[in-house]
């Protein structure tokens, strides 16, 4: 059984994504222009292919689950990895390069394969499981993440994020959401 449609690397304090932006409010863009960054083709497809193969490895044996322990993610399976191949590991080491951690970096990758039909509700990410910095790549597909202001839920920002392109970092105080829906053009 290989990953199915969206599949996202997460390392301690780099999880592995993707974007770019639609449309928002100057002071949300201002805000989050000055706290998040997008790399288009960051990774490249040859090495894209070993993350996945990597990622594979890890996840072989998992069966899909429907709930997750904060409700947040359903229609998914997840592993923990803490040795990449040689490509796995520059890509984890250029992200942690272009995002340096606050404090370092876990010593594990968190790896997440939605199901067609998985999803990731609004949530906001525990740094006592993704560490100080959250950024990342999509592998397999485009998704949109939803990013919502905690203290002003009126201010939000939508991401595309396109598979192989880096993201990053996130606020601590923006609540992720991510919803998978197949992208459609404006």
């Amino acid at each position: 059984m290989g990953c199915c449609g969206s599949l996202w690397v997460s390392m301690g304090s780099v999880v592995l994504y993707g974007f770019l932006w639609v449309p928002m409010g100057p002071a949300l863009r201002e805000r989050l222009s000055r706290s998040a960054a997008v790399f288009a083709a960051f990774v490249s497809p040859e090495e894209g292919a070993a993350l996945l193969r990597d990622a594979e490895e890890a996840l072989r044996r998992r069966r899909y689950e429907d709930g997750h322990w904060d409700g947040a993610i359903s229609g998914f399976r997840e592993a923990e990895r803490s040795r990449w191949g040689a490509a796995g590991a520059a890509v984890l080491q250029r992200m942690s390069c272009a995002f340096p951690p606050a404090r370092p970096p876990l010593p594990h990758s968190h790896i997440l394969d939605l199901a067609p039909h998985g999803c990731v509700r609004p949530h906001i990410d525990s740094t006592k499981f993704c560490g100080c910095t959250i950024a990342g790549v999509s592998l397999l597909s485009a998704a949109v993440m939803r990013l919502r202001s905690v203290r002003d839920p009126r201010e939000w920002a939508e991401l595309l994020l396109e598979p192989l392109s880096l993201y990053g970092p996130i606020e601590p105080h923006r609540a992720p959401q991510r919803p998978i829906e197949p992208h459609r053009a404006p």
